[in-house]
């Protein structure tokens, strides 16, 4: 049954007595309202008939869309719901959903991790999504050369951990101990940590084997170990030996970047009637330390570089060790 319009059309039959088009547009009374006094018939027709047409025609299109009467009963509120149901229903009938090629109806999301081709996105989708790509951004550098506590940069999310375990020292040589070593170079471990699961972390920072002295035939000292809280541990080089074979490099553990362990200290050679050193054993980045015959060998390279060994001249002469280098943590604070 076809719903019913109560809303009906005034004076549209032929012949009707209204104005043509082109006399209502000029009518003085059509700006300015109907004085005082007698109005013609043909004005006031015009008038009714306009009004009455398009009042027809929406009540008539949300009878027809909504299949439901429109009555003529003063509600205004239900005529409202009405039009608004109508215009909602006409548009999800009559507009396609929107895609890639066709204009139409998109939903929103605020789904970051969407493959949709018909959502979307909202503001706060865009906003969560250029937070992300700007993170990663180098907010600041920390380094420690010694031994202390880790507090993060506000806004820091990751970090790089870069550590060096020290260096060992080498041993010094005499004429009779001519089997001497250098000192071994430190570990090296790089990592990346979330830095929002703690407020601080202890660091510890190895101190460089020491050197003997001249005129002392000793071994070398060992370097001390690197440590970022249990994160990452980077083990000093072993001092350098007198006959007892290589030195040991520092042994590393933790990092998921690279880790890289010290390179052994060198042993010495017997040249004639001349003890000469062998070169430290070089962590990472770093290089060999020199053997001279006439001075001191030379210290570790920083960080965490071997210290060559002294060498022997003769009975009154010998010379000292190089002490192993230090070790050395850099903190690299990323958004």
């Amino acid at each position: 049954m076809m719903a019913k319009n109560e809303f009906l059309p005034f004076a549209t039959a032929d012949g009707a007595n209204v104005l043509s088009a082109e006399d209502y547009q000029t009518l003085r009374s059509r700006s300015n309202g109907f004085s005082a006094g007698v109005a013609r018939s043909q004005e006031l027709n015009t008038v009714w008939r306009q009004a009455s047409v398009i009042a027809h025609v929406v009540a008539q299109f949300i009878a027809d869309t909504n299949n439901s009467d429109v009555a003529d009963d003063g509600d205004l509120d239900k005529l409202q719901a009405g039009l608004i149901q109508a215009l909602s229903k006409n548009v999800n009938n009559t507009v396609p959903a929107a895609s890639l090629k066709t204009a139409g109806i998109t939903q929103l999301s605020s789904a970051t991790n969407s493959d949709s081709e018909t959502l979307a996105a909202m503001p706060k989708a865009v906003k969560a999504i250029v937070d992300n790509l700007s993170g990663g951004r180098l907010l600041n550098i920390q380094s420690f050369t010694e031994s202390g506590i880790y507090t993060p940069t506000p806004g820091t999310r990751k970090i790089r951990v870069k550590c060096w375990g020290a260096g060992g020292s080498g041993a010094r040589m005499s004429k009779q101990s001519r089997g001497s070593v250098s000192g071994a170079g430190g570990a090296y471990a790089e990592v990346l940590l979330d830095a929002t699961s703690f407020s601080s972390v202890s660091v510890e920072v190895g101190t460089g084997g020491a050197a003997s002295a001249d005129g002392v035939s000793l071994d070398g000292g060992d370097g001390g170990g690197s440590y970022f809280g249990k994160h990452v541990i980077c083990g000093g080089g072993k001092g350098g030996l007198i006959g007892k074979g290589l030195a040991k490099g520092g042994e590393p553990a933790g990092g998921n970047v690279m880790m890289v362990g010290g390179q052994a200290g060198q042993g010495g050679s017997y040249t004639s009637g001349i003890l000469s050193n062998g070169v430290g054993g070089a962590s990472f980045g770093g290089y060999n330390a020199l053997p001279h015959v006439s001075l001191k060998g030379d210290d570790g390279s920083f960080p965490g570089g071997g210290g060559a060994m002294g060498s022997y001249v003769n009975d009154d002469t010998q010379y000292a060790a190089g002490k192993g280098g230090d070790g050395f943590i850099i903190l690299e604070e990323y958004s």
